[in-house]
């Protein structure tokens, strides 16, 4: 699942609350949680969930932490680790190793105001992408508020969201999803993301994007309207993986009938061959 909670202090304590929260999702991304100022290191977090928090949490010049990710205990270890490095306190990332594949999942905050994020963003890709993008088995998502609107994932009838300036800011979102071939997985039939408290008005600001060859992993994408906390007015993004088996890890085993075994021949080629094995430094 991913969200954004507009640093609500009463929709993370609802989020938390929520139940069969565990048993529903794996990894929850949140953008924009509620921090306390007195508490300044801590994030609320569901009791079976580890917070995971960008690398430049605990550096102010930084700013605020606006994106950080909660892994389910129940999803072994060995399974995911924390990409660091990033940069900045509004991109988080995990990757996840499982069957063979490995998956880069970014968490991202963009700012209504500049492109910022988007500008760290590109530079670490541009740094580490050999590193997540070697092979067909290697995928990358984008799970992310990026404030920006444009027809391309907003209803074409919301002319009132296609400013020439919001067209204009939209062209940088639309250049970086070009240069690392990613493709829109979340329909804008879906339904918006949006919900405004005030204006009541509806938008599309949060996506979810992947590798064009990461497509056929998606086994559901979806708005969940029902589960969206009372006080943000952001709704969240619930999607599912089907990851298929990988071919380079499976190989042919043989399968033993141990039903039809002679265990009198067993028995005597046992002891055949313990008789014929050098036991003497075995203590």
């Amino acid at each position: 699942m991913q969200i954004n909670l507009g640093k609500s202090r009463g929709a993370q304590l609802e989020m938390i609350n929520q139940k069969n929260l565990s048993n529903d999702y794996d990894i929850i991304m949140i953008q924009e949680p509620y921090i306390s100022l007195a508490w300044i290191d801590y994030i609320l977090t569901p009791s079976n969930f580890r917070l995971v928090l960008p690398d430049t949490s605990k550096d102010k010049k930084k700013g605020m932490v606006r994106s950080v990710i909660w892994v389910s205990a129940n999803l072994n270890t060995a399974q995911w680790e924390p990409l660091g490095q990033t940069g900045s306190n509004n991109l988080m990332a995990i990757h996840l190793k499982i069957e063979g594949h490995q998956i880069m999942l970014f968490n991202i905050y963009n700012n209504c105001t500049n492109d910022d994020s988007l500008t760290v963003f590109d530079g670490y890709l541009k740094q580490h992408s050999l590193q997540f993008l070697g092979s067909e088995d290697d995928h990358v998502i984008w799970a992310d508020d990026f404030n920006r609107h444009h027809p391309l994932w907003d209803d074409k009838t919301q002319l009132r969201l296609f400013t020439p300036r919001a067209l204009n800011d939209a062209n940088r979102l639309i250049n970086l999803m070009a240069e690392w071939e990613m493709e829109l997985i979340l329909s804008k039939e879906e339904g918006p993301t949006l919900h405004h408290k005030v204006t009541k008005s509806l938008s599309w600001p949060d996506l979810v994007l992947c590798t064009t060859h990461s497509k056929t992993l998606f086994a559901s994408c979806q708005v969940k309207e029902e589960e969206k906390p009372v006080h943000t007015d952001h709704f969240p993004i619930a999607y599912s993986l089907a990851l298929p088996a990988n071919a380079s890890i499976i190989q042919d085993q043989v399968s033993f009938n141990f039903r039809a075994t002679d265990w009198k021949k067993f028995g005597e080629k046992l002891q055949t061959q313990l008789l014929n094995q050098d036991l003497t430094n075995s203590i």
